[in-house]
């Protein structure tokens, strides 16, 4: 995906299961952390990640992770940056 600096971010991906997977995100392999500036949510079997304004830090793959007891599953999504 290319993303213009400056402009929102919002990734999507269809999660479900049962009992209801527990959601991480990733970027770049590693675990986001709740202070880096994005908000997740998770309803009605869409998990979103968004943030207000891209920057030249938000290159890079991001990963939805999807786990619960019978299981997991993992899509990603490599965010390129344009001017």
């Amino acid at each position: 995906m290319t993303a213009t600096r400056g402009a929102p971010l919002e990734l999507k991906c269809s999660v479900n299961g049962y009992p209801i997977p527990n959601i991480t995100w990733y970027k770049d392999g590693k675990q986001l952390d709740p202070q880096a500036g994005y908000n997740t949510t998770f309803s009605e079997g869409v998990a979103m990640l968004t943030t207000q304004t891209i920057k030249e830090g938000d290159q890079g793959m991001f990963s939805c992770v999807a786990v619960n007891p019978e299981g997991d599953d993992i899509t990603s999504c490599n965010v390129l940056i344009q001017d």
